[in-house]
């Protein structure tokens, strides 16, 4: 069981899957470049006229609150509640998942590209690509519409999904099982193109994988540095060579006071 108090981003111990998220975190990206240019029109353009079962569809838009930030939170409280660890395991969970979203949220600033939501879709992808840095060049009708990439609901689900998994492993696939139905969601709500979602979740993966090594880092640092110290003290002590010879000679004294009494009778006679 997992015993010391965590700082706010600390964690238990790392799972032997931490590999495979960097793998899946390296893999979301690749599979978000090939779906820009192959996938994103044609995918959207399925969810716009398909037809799924009630219940399927229902089960999809239930998952959006687990990348909905309002609804995480409360997921979040809930874990601190209830878990032995308290607030600072909310704090660590907050970190991970609502630090995803809005990272996510602050790229989508960098790039303007449009939602596939609203009317037809353009006959290229690169139609839905806007401006660099739209508030900074004060870009025309920029806004909610203009805020695709990347999905900052599928970033929270997928930071939170990761961490999650982090603290109880044996949930790992119900958690990111969650965060796949969350993304499906901004799909079929035509929020986002496929694109989007990939690089999200590549993005919350990496998110939580980075501060996962902060601790580590800041760890490894503190032992070199106390190691060069340590380096340091026994190179000034050898410089000192008196420093040896007096601690031999009080030794001596404190083990024979006969002879630290004897050398002051002589001196008292030489003094006579």
């Amino acid at each position: 069981m997992y015993n010391r108090r965590m700082s706010l981003f600390s964690s238990p111990p790392q799972p032997r899957f931490d590999s495979g998220q960097l793998l899946a975190a390296v893999a979301f990206a690749i599979l978000s470049v090939v779906a820009f240019f192959y996938c994103d029109l044609p995918v959207a353009q399925w969810f716009k006229g398909a037809d799924l079962p009630g219940d399927v569809r229902r089960l999809i838009n239930v998952a959006e609150v687990f990348g909905l930030g309002t609804s995480v939170i409360c997921i979040i409280a809930t874990a601190a509640v209830l878990d032995r660890r308290g607030v600072r395991f909310g704090g660590w969970l907050a970190a991970h998942a609502l630090g995803a979203g809005l990272l996510a949220d602050i790229l989508k600033l960098i790039l303007a590209r449009q939602r596939p939501r609203g009317g037809e879709l353009p006959g290229n992808v690169a139609e839905t690509l806007g401006t660099w840095f739209p508030l900074v060049n004060q870009a025309e009708g920029y806004g909610s519409n203009w805020q695709s990439m990347p999905s900052g609901h599928t970033a929270t689900a997928f930071g939170l999904a990761s961490a999650l998994a982090i603290a109880y492993p044996r949930g790992r696939w119900l958690f990111f099982g969650f965060a796949v139905l969350a993304a499906t969601q901004r799909l079929q709500s035509h929020a986002h193109f496929l694109s989007d979602v990939l690089a999200a979740a590549a993005l919350g993966l990496t998110w939580s994988l980075i501060l996962e090594r902060i601790p580590r880092v800041v760890a490894l640092r503190n032992e070199s540095t106390m190691a060069l110290r340590g380096r340091r003290d026994g190179q000034s002590k050898q410089r000192q060579p008196g420093s040896s010879r007096n601690g031999e000679r009080e030794t001596l004294v404190a083990n024979n006071p006969q002879s630290t009494a004897s050398e002051g009778h002589r001196t008292d006679a030489v003094a006579e």
